[in-house]
C-alpha cells in the first residue's frame, strides 16, 4: 500500500524481492488519485496458504460508507492473479466519521481455514470502546463469515498470529 498524501495518489501492488536482488513489482491492484488524503486505507494483506498459493485481501468501498474485502489468488508464485471476490465478507463494515475506522487487519491461516483479525475503533463514540472482530473462510478466501467480536476500551490495534499446531494467538 503506498499513498502519496502530495498528490492524493493511492495504489496497492504486490512486489517481489529475490535475495539480495532488484525489486520487481509484481502485480497492481488498485491505482488511483483521491479527491483529499484517504481516511479509511485499504489494509492490504497476504498469505500464503497450505498449497503454496498467494492471497491478497484487502478492503475497498462497495458504496459510500461501506467496505467490503477484496481478494486475488496467485498459483504461480506471483505471476498471475485472479480476482475471486469483490464482496468476500457475508456483511460490509460501515466506515466514515459517523460509523467505523479500521485500525488494524490481521489475515492468519491455520490449517484449511483463512481467519481475518479486524481493529475498529469508533470516532464517534468513547462509551463502547474498540471493536475486534473476528471472521472466518474456509473456502480459501472466496468468502468471510463473521464469527463474532468484542468491545473493549483495554486494547488497541489488536493483531493476530499463526502459532504451532494450527493454534492463532
Amino acid at each position: 500500500e503506498f499513498v502519496r498524501t502530495s498528490t492524493n495518489f493511492y495504489t496497492i501492488s504486490v512486489h517481489k524481492q529475490d535475495q539480495d536482488g532488484s525489486v520487481t513489482t509484481l502485480k497492481t491492484f488498485l491505482t488511483t488519485t483521491l479527491a483529499s488524503a484517504p481516511t479509511e486505507t485499504s489494509k492490504p494483506m497476504i498469505v500464503q496458504l497450505k498449497d503454496g498459493s498467494l492471497l491478497v485481501c484487502y478492503f475497498d468501498y462497495v458504496s459510500g460508507t461501506e467496505v467490503n474485502l477484496y481478494s486475488w489468488r496467485s498459483y504461480d508464485q506471483g505471476t498471475t492473479w485472479k480476482q475471486i471476490s469483490r464482496r468476500a465478507m457475508d456483511v460490509p463494515i460501515s466506515v466514515g466519521s459517523s460509523n467505523y475506522n479500521i485500525e488494524n487487519t490481521s489475515l492468519v491461516v491455520s490449517d484449511d481455514s483463512l481467519v481475518l483479525f479486524v481493529s475498529l475503533n469508533r470516532p464517534w463514540s468513547t462509551a463502547y470502546g474498540n471493536e475486534c472482530r473476528q471472521y472466518i473462510s474456509r473456502d480459501q478466501g472466496a468468502s468471510f463469515q463473521y464469527v463474532g467480536g468484542a468491545l473493549s476500551e483495554t486494547y488497541h490495534m489488536t493483531a493476530a498470529m499463526s502459532l504451532p499446531g494450527g493454534k492463532i494467538g
